[in-house]
C-alpha cells in the first residue's frame, strides 16, 4: 500500500512501471476520480472503486477498500493496496466574487440574508462582523466620511440600513478611497469611523469590525489583519431590525445585504467589487486589542450567530454553518457584462500540496520508494504488515529519500506521514 496523509490530509500518490512502460496512478488534493482504461505511461486520479481496470503490464481490480494492484515485471511479483480516502482531502473551498453592479442590476450581484423573524443574524447589541476581502482600488471609487451615516456613500460591503423611521437602528460597512468605514445609528444619532490602512490593494485581508456596548454608549473598532485600524465612540441601545416592522420596501428593508447597497437607491450609493470569504457574525465584541488573524476557516462557537463559508461552489443557497444554522441566505446572481456574485476558487487559505509518493519496480525482488518534492524531516515513511493487523510504525529508513525495500508478497503497506 502506498498512501500519503495525516488523517485529515491526503496527498499525491504515483505508481510507476519499469522502463516507463508500467501504469501510473495519481491522487491529489483536488479530489479523486475513478479511472477508465489506462495506457502507459499515463497518470489518472481515482475515487471510490467502481470497475476493474487493466494495465499494459499487469492488472488491477477496484473493490470496496481501494485499488488492489498486482504487477509483474522481470519475473518479480509485487502486490499491495493503494487506498484513496476522499474524506481526507483538503480543499481550499470557494469564495464569492462581486462585480459592483449596484443600481444597474437591481436586486442582483449580492447575497441577501433575511432578518425576520427572530433570526440570530439580526444583531443589535455588542457584536462582531469579520470576513476576508480582496479588492482593487480602481474598481471601488466610492467615498466615505466620519460622522453620522458617512459610510453609505462608499462601496458597500454589508448593508443593514433601513428606509425611514420606526426601527431600533441600523449599521453598515463600506470602503472609500480603499479604506474601511463602519457606521451605526440608533434612530436618534449615529456615527461612522474610518480606517487608515489601504485594503483595496488586490491582496487578501482579514477584517473585523466590533461594537462594544459600554456605559452611556458604545465603542466601535475596525481591525485589519489583526491590527487596530480605527476606533471611536458611538451610540448605545439596540440597533437590530425590529421584528414586524412595517415597511414600503419589503424586498430590501428586512434583509442584511452583502456586497451591495440594499435599496438600489442610486449611483451615489455604489456597491462593492471584489472577493469575500469566511463571514462570521458574533453576538459579542470578540476583539478589543490586536490579535492574530485566523489561518484557516472559522470554527463555530457559542457566540457565533451566523457563519458563511461560501464553500457551496455552485447554485444559489448560502448555508449558515453557525450552531443554530438559522440564518441562511441566497445568492442573487446577475448583472450586465460579467454577472455576479460568481463562485471563485480564489480564497485566502492556501493549502500546500502534500508530497507525491512514488513506487518503482526496480531490480528483482526490490521496489524503490521516493517522494517529490523533497521534504527533509517534515514527512516520514511509515509501514505496517497488513490492513487487518498491526499498526503504522516508522520505517527503519525514516526520512531517507529514496529508499529501496523488499517486494514483499502478498503485501506490505507504506505511507508518508506528517508528524
Amino acid at each position: 500500500m502506498f498512501e500519503t496523509g495525516t488523517g485529515t490530509r491526503a496527498g499525491n500518490l504515483r505508481l510507476d512501471g519499469v522502463n516507463s512502460r508500467g501504469p501510473s496512478i495519481g491522487l491529489d488534493r483536488r479530489g479523486c476520480h475513478s479511472p477508465a482504461r489506462l495506457r502507459s505511461p499515463t497518470r489518472r486520479e481515482f475515487s471510490r472503486p467502481e470497475r476493474p481496470t487493466r494495465f499494459a503490464r499487469g492488472r488491477a481490480r477496484l473493490d470496496a477498500r481501494g485499488l488492489r494492484f498486482r504487477l509483474i515485471s522481470r519475473g518479480v511479483v509485487a502486490a499491495g493496496w493503494l487506498l484513496c480516502a476522499a474524506s481526507g482531502l483538503l480543499a481550499n473551498g470557494t469564495s464569492l466574487r462581486f462585480y459592483g453592479h449596484g443600481v444597474s442590476a437591481p436586486d442582483l450581484d449580492r447575497v441577501k440574508i433575511p432578518l425576520q423573524t427572530n433570526r440570530p443574524v439580526d444583531v443589535g447589541g455588542s457584536f462582531t462582523v469579520e470576513f476576508w476581502m480582496k479588492a482593487a482600488l480602481g474598481e471601488n471609487t466610492g467615498t466615505v466620511t466620519t460622522g453620522n451615516d458617512g459610510w453609505i456613500t462608499g462601496n458597500i460591503i454589508f448593508d443593514r440600513d433601513v428606509y425611514g423611521g420606526g426601527d431600533y437602528g441600523d449599521w453598515g460597512i463600506a470602503m472609500g478611497g480603499g479604506r474601511l468605514a463602519f457606521g451605526i445609528h440608533n434612530g436618534s444619532w449615529g456615527t461612522t469611523i474610518v480606517g487608515t490602512n489601504l485594503v483595496a490593494d488586490s491582496q487578501w485581508h482579514h477584517v473585523a469590525v466590533t461594537r462594544q456596548l459600554v456605559s452611556g454608549g458604545s465603542v466601535l473598532r475596525i481591525f485589519v489583519d489583526g491590527v487596530l485600524d480605527a476606533q471611536g465612540s458611538g451610540p448605545g441601545g439596540d440597533i437590530s431590525y425590529r421584528d414586524g416592522r412595517a415597511t414600503a420596501w419589503p424586498n430590501s428593508d428586512p434583509y442584511l445585504v452583502v456586497g451591495a447597497e440594499k435599496h438600489d437607491a442610486g449611483p451615489e450609493y455604489p456597491s462593492y467589487s471584489g472577493w469575500l470569504d469566511e463571514v462570521r457574525i458574533s453576538n459579542v465584541a470578540r476583539y478589543t486589542n490586536n490579535f492574530t488573524p485566523p489561518t484557516s476557516p472559522f470554527t463555530p462557537d457559542a457566540a457565533t450567530v451566523a457563519l458563511y463559508h461560501f464553500d457551496e461552489g455552485a447554485d444559489d443557497t448560502i448555508g449558515d454553518a453557525s450552531p443554530s444554522g438559522a440564518s441562511p441566505g441566497v445568492r442573487r446572481f446577475g448583472g450586465g457584462g460579467t454577472p455576479g456574485p460568481a463562485w471563485s476558487t480564489d480564497t485566502p487559505f492556501v493549502t500546500p500540496a502534500p508530497p507525491t509518493l512514488h513506487a518503482t519496480l526496480s531490480t528483482a525482488g526490490w521496489i524503490t520508494l521516493w517522494w517529490t518534492p523533497p521534504t527533509g524531516t517534515n514527512w516520514i515513511l511509515q509501514e505496517r504488515p497488513s490492513l487487518s493487523t498491526g499498526s503504522w510504525t516508522n520505517s527503519p529508513s525514516g526520512w531517507t529519500n529514496p529508499v529501496t525495500v523488499p517486494a514483499a508478497f502478498p503485501e506490505k503497506l507504506y505511507r508518508l506521514f506528517k508528524p
